[in-house]
């Protein structure tokens, strides 16, 4: 129970600079606490990793097509956390069950 809590905190913590500095909504912190509690904190910097990578090719779909230049950060969130989730599969599967 309190690894659940340590995975929303460090959710909160890792994207809450981002929310005081406007480059992400109240949103996508949230979304990343409920990836920190499901995951768990050990698995929050990997994922943010993923996250990145999945951010930084829909901004350059977004770039390509001269869409808004608001992006979706929820798209990349998911994106991220389940490209993490397959690569990392059994490792998840041992933790959780």
């Amino acid at each position: 129970m309190i690894a659940l809590f340590e995975g929303v905190a460090g959710g909160l913590l890792i994207l809450l600079p981002f929310y005081f500095f406007s480059l992400i909504g109240a949103g996508d912190v949230k979304l990343f606490s409920v990836v920190g509690a499901f995951l768990g904190p050990q698995a929050l910097l990997p994922c943010l990793l993923f996250v990145a990578l999945s951010g930084g090719v829909l901004a350059l779909v977004y770039i390509i097509n001269k869409r808004s230049r608001q992006i979706p950060y929820a798209c990349a969130i998911l994106g991220g956390v389940g490209l993490y989730v397959v690569l990392n599969q059994s490792h998840i599967t041992k933790n959780v069950f």
